[in-house]
């Protein structure tokens, strides 16, 4: 596999691979603290790297073009909540976890 640099989508895929260890729905904010934590200099606020950005990470689960849910790979299962799908649980173990950064 190439060393490309992973997306922003596959980052917050990425958490929520990482979320879905510890529970199997997890929430948008859930997502927001997790995806955060991992990619601090990807997902803070801007001015203020000690805060995360939930409407950049909102926009990918629930926003016009929900680039989670239409690529399959987070699938939505009540207000704000979200489980990740198969098909994102592959995705994840087979192409990214070797380029996390």
């Amino acid at each position: 596999m190439k060393k490309n640099k992973i997306s922003q989508s596959e980052k917050l895929l990425i958490s929520a691979y990482e979320l879905s260890k510890l529970k199997k729905i997890f929430s948008a904010e859930d997502l927001t603290v997790k995806s955060w934590q991992l990619y601090p200099e990807d997902f803070s606020l801007m001015g203020y790297k000690d805060y995360p950005n939930s409407n950049q990470i909102y926009t990918f689960v629930m926003g016009q073009n929900a680039a989670l849910i239409k690529k399959g790979w987070v699938k939505k299962v009540g207000q704000k909540q979200y489980i990740i799908s198969d098909t994102g649980s592959f995705h994840v173990e087979s192409d990214l976890l070797d380029k996390k950064e």
